[in-house]
């Protein structure tokens, strides 16, 4: 990137500098209702502070120079990074840091608005001249509280005060200052130890306390581990009671507000259904079918009638969270989301049962925390996140809420207020922490210590020439290693990893040495790499800023460019065959289709009109083949113009971005009823398929070939273990 002489935004425009003293930016002010202290790095509202990095600040006051004023991404970073080499990269995060302070949403913006393809702007009131909300009079961080606070029209000093008063109220107010400065949970930080709750072979998932705490149910797949059911323990022994043994997925447990029942998520391949039980075991009821796709997760409200789910009308729309009535079977939809999004799950209802707390997903990856109330209407959001959120529960006091989500990198538990602020890490927790639940009495939290092992195998396809032809690991390490691509020489694969801590692009030699981080976005999810033609760069989707777009890095290494900045999702890039365009899929016309653009970017042209999603083209030119979001199959359409057809019947849905289209056929792995996955390969010439090799769990995408056709790179699940954790003296 050009670095150019830094340019004051003001004198560009030809308006004088604001020098006096009294007119500076730098004394002071307002936006909107937030008070900006640039001296000081600093935001308040409502007697909150949050501190702010001094890049981030300055971005802030550059845009309020030039308030309603669109100001470009080169001028903020000729102004604000003058002296370093950065990209836009660094200024999307620092936008969205300073959208999170704001708790302001990019798609409805009320503080700063995105241009698209220039800038940004301040489109909140901006003021210099104000009088300074009164709890920024003080600078004593002291609180002074009844009964020696003093009102300011009383006519009273501290002068007027005795000395033992005096001495007495710094006392009470310093011990009050630290007790509130130890976080925005309003609760001291208690340090505790979390121990293994169970310990059994195979995974346990999705805890739920008992509201005593004194019990546990929870889903287990057995010493076999051939098939999730219920099970319950007490807290304190080790043999667990089996509560269900139907062949189907049982998930998602949850104790009635009396703990003498419990209700749960039975899925089959094409039905689920909520069904309670007594919670020692006993005749089970069924209450009402639910979507099979959702998010398995249920609340019981506090008075025993309602239970809260995720689910849909028809497949259409987005997830919405719906209360069901246990007695009635009443049925009422209790939240809207918008339109383009996946939708709302992980209902928790507070324990006074005035409110819901949920998670609004845009996006695979992309979520936030809202609340509404139980009655429905308006949700408002609680976190600025846009990460991935994986458990959510309210502390027992109603007041905070307790989170699992990679707001740090790993995932760990997160604790915010319900009225919003900061996070703050739950101390005791350590990583690859996920579902929780927190009991209403005992002071108990329980959550699922969880760790996956994703990584690239390597094998000879049926056409090479090998006297081994056994798997062999390539690419592993202790994290999530996938999205595996050879480049166009055969000489360096691209892949996917999260073995800095957060999902990120990586680049080897061939044979899985020498691995090089290319991103390092720290948090959102970025995966899915391809090379391009001649090797020269790679293409990427990544959810910096908040939604799902595609990147371009060089292969060499460097700063990535943004290709897509609509408010839609773009995912799943490719190259065209000659280099000039990239495809991908977007939700931008309401549906997912693909799209292309230019790779030297332009304006975007849509190529499917019936649904399409991770596209590519044929090796001669002559077809584009692609996939569909949420339905089987793997369709094609000559690239010349004419009427698409089904090329392949077996590809799953969930494996939409595992498959190679060659000269001679399609290599895509297959995953039967029971679970059993294998690469497999449909031949052309005589429409039939063949085994090529058994697989473990596969991901998604995560198929590859070599330029050669000799090897197959595939991504695996090889270790999923599972363990409830149980931390004492929670609050």
């Amino acid at each position: 990137m050009r670095r150019l002489k830094p340019i004051n935004p003001e004198a560009a425009a030809g308006r004088p500098l604001r020098e006096e003293k009294g007119d500076s930016l730098e004394s002071g002010f307002m936006v909107g209702d937030y008070l900006v202290e640039p001296q000081l790095n600093r935001i308040s509202r409502n007697g909150r502070t949050t501190q702010v990095e001094p890049k981030v600040m300055r971005v802030l006051t550059a845009l309020a120079e030039r308030p309603a004023e669109v100001v470009t991404r080169e001028s903020l970073l000729e102004t604000v990074w003058a002296d370093t080499f950065v990209g836009e990269e660094t200024l999307t995060r620092s936008i969205s840091e300073l959208r999170k302070i704001f708790e302001d949403d990019p798609k409805v913006p009320r503080v700063i608005e995105t241009i698209r393809k220039t800038g940004y702007r301040v489109i909140a009131p901006v003021k210099i001249d104000f009088t300074r909300p009164e709890q920024e009079v003080e600078q004593s961080p002291v609180i002074v509280p009844p009964p020696f606070a003093v009102a300011r029209d009383s006519g009273w000093t501290l002068k007027r005060l005795t000395w033992p008063l005096i001495l007495a109220g710094i006392v009470i107010a310093l011990s009050v200052w630290f007790y509130l400065s130890r976080g925005a949970s309003r609760a001291p930080a208690i340090i505790f130890r979390a121990v293994p709750l169970t310990r059994y072979p195979g995974i346990e998932i999705e805890p739920a306390l008992s509201p005593d705490g004194d019990m546990l149910a929870f889903v287990w797949n057995g010493t076999a581990g051939d098939n999730l059911d219920i099970y319950v323990k007490r807290v304190n022994t080790e043999t667990p009671l089996r509560l269900t043994s139907d062949p189907s997925e049982d998930r998602a447990p949850v104790w009635s507000p009396d703990g003498r029942r419990i209700a749960f998520v039975r899925i089959t391949e094409n039905e689920a259904a909520i069904w309670i039980m007594p919670a020692l075991g006993g005749p089970e009821t069924k209450l009402i079918d639910c979507d099979p796709d959702s998010v398995p997760s249920l609340s019981w409200s506090p008075d025993g009638e309602w239970l809260a789910y995720s689910g849909r009308d028809s497949a259409r729309e987005p997830y919405s969270i719906f209360l069901v009535s246990v007695e009635s079977l009443e049925k009422r939809k209790i939240t809207l989301p918008p339109a383009l999004h996946q939708g709302d799950s992980l209902p928790a209802i507070s324990p006074d049962g005035r409110m819901l707390a949920f998670k609004r997903t845009s996006i695979m990856g992309i979520d936030d925390i809202y609340l509404v109330l139980i009655t429905g209407g308006e949700a408002r959001r609680v976190t600025f996140d846009n990460l991935k959120i994986t458990g959510l529960d309210w502390t027992p006091d109603g007041e905070s809420l307790i989170y699992s989500s990679n707001w740090a990198g790993n995932f760990s538990l997160w604790r915010i207020p319900a009225e919003g602020g900061t996070p703050e890490g739950v101390p005791g927790v350590g990583l690859d922490a996920y579902n929780l639940s927190v009991s209403r009495r005992g002071n108990r939290l329980a959550y699922m210590h969880w760790i996956v092992d994703t990584n690239v195998w390597r094998i000879c396809s049926p056409t090479a020439d090998a006297s081994d032809r056994s798997p062999t690991q390539l690419l592993s390490s202790t994290r999530w290693d996938s999205n595996p691509q050879y480049s166009p020489d055969g000489k360096r694969i691209a892949f996917a990893s999260m073995r800095s801590g957060s999902p990120e692009i990586w680049v080897s030699d061939s044979d899985g040495l020498n691995p090089v981080q290319m991103t390092a976005n720290g948090g959102p999810f970025t995966s899915a790499p391809r090379w391009s033609p001649d090797g020269g760069r790679i293409v990427f989707e990544s959810r910096v800023g908040g939604n799902a777009d595609v990147h371009i890095i060089d292969a060499a290494g460097g700063t990535p460019r943004r290709l897509t900045e609509d408010a839609s999702d773009e995912l799943a890039p490719s190259w065209s065959r000659d280099g000039r365009w990239i495809y991908f899929a977007s939700n931008r016309s309401g549906s997912w289709q693909v799209w292309k653009s230019p790779a030297g970017g332009g304006e975007a042209v849509q190529v499917t009109r019936n649904g399409g999603f991770a596209a590519a083209e044929s090796p001669d030119g002559k077809y584009l083949y692609y996939a569909r979001r949420d339905e089987p199959g793997l369709w094609r359409m000559p690239l010349e113009g004419g009427e698409e057809a089904l090329a392949l019947d077996r590809l799953k849905a969930d494996n939409s971005g595992n498959w190679v289209v060659i000269d001679r056929g399609i290599y895509f792995i297959d995953t039967d009823a029971a679970g059993n996955s294998a690469i497999e390969f449909f031949d052309f010439a005589t429409r039939r398929t063949s085994r090529v090799a058994a697989i473990k769990t596969p991901n998604n995408p995560g198929l590859a070939l070599s330029p050669d056709g000799r090897w197959i790179l595939y991504a695996q699940v090889d270790r999923a273990d599972g363990d409830i954790m149980l931390a004492e003296k929670f609050r």
